[in-house]
């Protein structure tokens, strides 16, 4: 694969991706971080919601590792 720098291109390219804890609110169903449904979730399924965080972390690192390897200049986590 080819990076920007590789065509002849010299802009920053900048990854993100979202941070676990906005990844699970959004697979509870939160659209906001008012709605409160990944705290409730939290709480009612304590072992679960580390389960899914741990996860979630390890994914968001890997995906992260990847868009460096792949030639971003920077990446950011967004919470």
């Amino acid at each position: 694969k080819a990076t920007l720098r590789q065509r002849g291109f010299h802009v920053p390219l900048l990854g993100f991706s979202g941070a676990p804890w906005t990844l699970f609110a959004y697979m509870t169903g939160d659209s906001i971080r008012e709605n409160g449904n990944g705290e409730r979730w939290a709480r009612e399924f304590p072992e679960e919601t580390r389960k899914i965080l741990r996860v979630l972390s390890d994914s968001v690192i890997e995906y992260l590792d990847r868009q460096i390897c792949n030639g971003a200049d920077a990446v950011q986590v967004f919470e």
